[in-house]
């Protein structure tokens, strides 16, 4: 009984080391505090996965005009490691929106916001999941 013990509070060190590693990738993928610092006066941040990692993510992205700002809200389904694990996908998803901006034309950001989010949703294929986003085109 002792040795299953054993083996049990070991593999159990193990998930909290994997997790909270996982913590720190996760957060690696979210803005830097400096570069919120730079862009906005005054803010407030609230990023509290139920677990210790979660499928929930916000993303920030500059303009090559210089004076406009993408910010995203990003709701992946689930909790925990499986809504990290869809979260990282999903990450890789915002760094084409960039891009595809330029498609889109020449309109002021603003009046582009809402084909911008059914592009996302488009293409986070987000039509019939619980899946949400939420993104906020900034002119500074």
């Amino acid at each position: 009984m002792a040795e299953r013990t054993h083996e049990l509070q070991e593999w159990q060190l193990r998930m909290t080391q994997s997790i909270a590693y996982a913590l720190l990738i996760q957060k690696s993928i979210l803005p830097q505090e400096n570069q919120l610092r730079r862009l906005f006066k005054d803010y407030f941040l609230i990023w509290q996965p139920r677990d210790t990692v979660g499928g929930d993510f916000y993303w920030l992205n500059e303009l090559s005009d210089g004076t406009s700002l993408l910010f995203a809200v990003i709701d992946c389904t689930g909790h925990g490691v499986p809504g990290a694990l869809v979260s990282m996908t999903v990450n890789a998803a915002p760094e084409k929106w960039h891009n595809m901006l330029r498609e889109i034309g020449h309109k002021p950001l603003l009046e582009q916001k809402t084909m911008i989010k059914d592009m996302i949703k488009q293409m986070l294929l987000l039509e019939n999941q619980r899946d949400d986003i939420t993104i906020v085109a900034l002119q500074l």
